[in-house]
Order: C-alpha cells, then sequence, then structure tokens
C-alpha cells in the first residue's frame, strides 16, 4: 500500500529513491564504503556512520545527524561522540571495547550494552553541559563500572541494570553529575547499586528496586564529598548503604532491608510502615547521624475575626459587611489610638518549634479607601499557657505587617498584609492554649480611615512523627 509523503514529494514511500540526508543507516546487511544514507545500502558499523557525518562536514545545530539501526544485531565496538549526532538503535546491543564516549548535547537510544570486566560502560569526560541516554538493559561484567562522569552531565533513563562485582549506576571515579531513573537494580555479586568513591559528584536518582544475591551494597559513597540523592520503593541488600564521613546520602525509601553503615551525612525518609518497621522520626542507625527530611513542614490556619475577644481598646464590634456577597468584619481605627483584641488558639498537638509568622486579612469597608501606598500595619504578640500557669502570663514581643495599597482600591476591595517575619510565642509548646493580641498600629500607619478585618492566618511548623 502506497503511503504519501510530502517529504518525498507526496508520492508512494520508497526508501531506495529517498535521500534522506541527515539520517546515516547502519545495519548487519551494511558495508563502511557505503554512504548510509539509505537504509539499504546501510553502513555495517557506527564507526563508519560517524566517519560519514564527519566526512560531509555539515552537522550543526540546525542541521543535526541521526545514525539509525532498525535491527537487532551486536555490535562490539566503541561509540565516541560527535557534536550535533545523536544515535537511534532501540534493538541492537552495541558493547564497548573500552568505552562509549559523550560529548555536550548528544541524545542515544540503544537496546542493550553488555560491559566487560574492568571497563567503564560510558564516559563523559569533557564538556561543561549534559548528554542523554536511554538504555533497555545494561549488564557490568565482572568489576566493570555503569557510568563514568567527569564533566559535565549525563541524563539516564534504563530499564534494568545487572551488576556483578563493580558499579551499576556510577563507577569508581564517578565525579560529575548523573540525573538517572532506574527501573530496577539487580547485584549478583558483591557489586555496587548505586555510587562513586571520587570527590564531587552528584547522583540523582529515582529507582524501582535495588535487590541482590546476598553480598551486594544498593548505595555507595567512598571517604568523598560527594552527594547521592536516592528515591527508591525497595531495598533489599546486604548493606543497604555504607556513606564514607565527607559523604552526604538523601534517601527517601519505603521499604529497606540491609545493614546501614556510615558516618557521613545521611537524612533518610521512610514512608508508609517505614523501615523496618521503625516508625518514621525514630532513630534507625547505629552509626551516624540520621534524621527525616520530610520531619517538618509549613502549617496554616485561618482564624475568622468574629472569633476574637475585645482587647483594652477594642475595634467596632463584628458586623456583616454586605456588597452582593457577605462577609463579618471588625473596623479597626485609623485614628486616635491603638485598637485591640484578643484571640485563643489552641495550639495543635503536632508543633514543632516556638516559631509563628502572622497576616491579616479582610476588606476596605470605608467609602475613602486607601490611596496609593497608604499602609495600615498590624501587630501581634502573644504566650503560651500550660497545665497550672496562669491567664495572667506576660506576652512575647510584637511583631509587625504591613498593608501597603496601590492605587486601584476601592470601597469592598479585598486586602491583605505581607506575611509578619518571626514571632516569638512565650513558652509556646504543643496541646498548650496560646493568647495572641492584634493591634492596629495607628501611630505608625497612614491610612487614616476605618479598615474592616476578617481572618487572621498563622503560619506555623508541623512535625509528621506527632
Amino acid at each position: 500500500m502506497g503511503v504519501n509523503s510530502s517529504g518525498v514529494g507526496g508520492g508512494p514511500y520508497n526508501p531506495s529513491d529517498w535521500d534522506q540526508l541527515q539520517i546515516i543507516h547502519v545495519g548487519k546487511h551494511g558495508n563502511d564504503v557505503n554512504d548510509g544514507r539509505n537504509e539499504g545500502p546501510a553502513k555495517l558499523t557506527f564507526a563508519g556512520a560517524r566517519a560519514q557525518v564527519v566526512a560531509n562536514g555539515d552537522a550543526a545545530a540546525n542541521n543535526r545527524y541521526v545514525l539509525w539501526c532498525k535491527d537487532a544485531g551486536q555490535y562490539d565496538e566503541d561509540l565516541v561522540g560527535l557534536a550535533f549526532t545523536d544515535i537511534w538503535a532501540p534493538k541492537a546491543a552495541i558493547n564497548p571495547i573500552t568505552t562509549h564516549t559523550f560529548v555536550d548535547g548528544v541524545a542515544w537510544r540503544i537496546g542493550r550494552v553488555t560491559v566487560g570486566t574492568g571497563l567503564t560502560g560510558f564516559t563523559k569526560t569533557v564538556g561543561a553541559n549534559g548528554a542523554r541516554l536511554r538504555l533497555t538493559y545494561l549488564t557490568c561484567q565482572g568489576t566493570a563500572g555503569g557510568l563514568l562522569v567527569t564533566a559535565g552531565g549525563i541524563t539516564l533513563d534504563i530499564k534494568q541494570v545487572e551488576v556483578e562485582n563493580g558499579y551499576g549506576i556510577g563507577s569508581a571515579g564517578m565525579a560529575g553529575a548523573l540525573d538517572a531513573g532506574v527501573g530496577a537494580i539487580n547485584i549478583t555479586g558483591t557489586g555496587i547499586g548505586v555510587g562513586t568513591i571520587a570527590g564531587g559528584a552528584e547522583i540523582d536518582a529515582k529507582i524501582g528496586c535495588i535487590d541482590d544475591a546476598g553480598a551486594g551494597t544498593a548505595i555507595f559513597i567512598g571517604n568523598v564529598a560527594s552527594t547521592i540523592n536516592v528515591v527508591c520503593s525497595r531495598i533489599d541488600c546486604n548493606t543497604a548503604y555504607n556513606v564514607a564521613a565527607a559523604g552526604t546520602l538523601n534517601l527517601h525509601c519505603s521499604s529497606l532491608t540491609g545493614a546501614r553503615v556510615g558516618a557521613g551525612t545521611i537524612n533518610l525518609v521512610a514512608s508508609g510502615v517505614g523501615v523496618e518497621n521503625t516508625p518514621i522520626g525514630q532513630t534507625v542507625a547505629a552509626v551516624g547521624s540520621f534524621t527525616d527530611l520530610a520531619g517538618t513542614f509549613k502549617e496554616y490556619v485561618s482564624i475568622p475575626i468574629e472569633w476574637a475577644l475585645d482587647g483594652t481598646t477594642p475595634p467596632d464590634a463584628a458586623q456583616v459587611l454586605i456588597n452582593s456577597r457577605k462577609i463579618v468584619v471588625r473596623q479597626f481605627q485609623g485614628i486616635t489610638a491603638n485598637q485591640d483584641v484578643l484571640i485563643p488558639w489552641a495550639i495543635p498537638h503536632d508543633l514543632s518549634g516556638a516559631i509563628i509568622k502572622f497576616r491579616v486579612r479582610g476588606y476596605v469597608s470605608d467609602a475613602t479607601a486607601p490611596g496609593a501606598g497608604e499602609t495600615a500595619i498590624f501587630t501581634l504578640a502573644g504566650t503560651s499557657i500550660g497545665g497550672s500557669e496562669n491567664l495572667n502570663k506576660a506576652l512575647g514581643a510584637a511583631v509587625s505587617a504591613t498593608f501597603t495599597a496601590d492605587a486601584t482600591y476601592v470601597q469592598y476591595d479585598r486586602w491583605t498584609t505581607t506575611w509578619s517575619g518571626d514571632v516569638t510565642i512565650t513558652d509556646l509548646l504543643a496541646d498548650e492554649d496560646t493568647h495572641l493580641q492584634l493591634i492596629r498600629d495607628q501611630g505608625s500607619d497612614t491610612y487614616v480611615q476605618k479598615i474592616g478585618v476578617a481572618w487572621l492566618d498563622i503560619e506555623y511548623t508541623r512535625s509528621v512523627s506527632n
């Protein structure tokens, strides 16, 4: 059946008479004396195809080449990166004699790579930028290493890695950047799933699982200042990780089994059941410093102004502000004297730390709206009252938050202050009662009319372990 394509003059697709000038074909049926411009008279080797691109001399950012291999044959040769030249061989097995070498800006798609013992599968030692590799299977025999990066970085996507006694993702000399997505790593000997012993490496990896046959190490950092960040669903190895003093490991793992070794910085996040049934937030290692990266996070609570009690000089009583929709506000005056309210807040059980921040929200209630640059300033102070402590306990230092108007405000418009700086609440503790004093600081702001306050927003730090 004929297939029309404007790329070949609108006639039937026929590779024999279609000159694809930027595609150099490679196949087991080929011969390197061919020019490789068509699938039929293909090149026999990737080295031959590369040489053709060099001979053409016109590879450029706006004239990229592709070395294209459609068969599933085995090619035993080194791939040598060439600027503006990609490789598309999704079924082929391309096994290095010494190593496959990347340059900046290229993208390779390969079916299988088997790396012989003592060799390194892929290296990138020149250029400050990145390259991309998509690979279905990577097998590292004997002491082989999967990838060595000492300049720039590689973005990596691999479905399956088999490693014997060497390295899978990384290598002994790994000192550059590697961003990896890996389906599974299987260690058959004493090898390492992800790791390096050289300095300056940064490996970011998302991995489905890392398993071994009984003697492997899932993650390893030698005595160097390197960082490995791993998100992994499951690790089940003889050694889950081994991190030397200068190394940093950030690990998020749903299920982790194996020895945990190291004196470096090891930040461990356990999801779900946790690490070998250890609850999140508990120390799980006999050696090293272990923390929970997700141990705290920011939380927010909004307190409606109608909950507030009158202070020393209270604002107007709560009233409903109506302009088609309705909102409850209390109007704080802008002249004469400061006005204040007292707001109780039950401190959450999962509070962490002794600092909060606040902001105030409301609606312009006066017909004379604030002009450009006019301000309404509010301060907040508070104290925390626990068991057997008196209601008259002293407040901490007040901190301010400011609403600064622009020229667009009219009556009934919503306004909000900035978030304040840190507010230190006296003796703030979880499960106690906080008593807050909110004041409109009339002496400091410049908007002289009353303004409607609807909400007090509080930001606090929350612990996931409580």
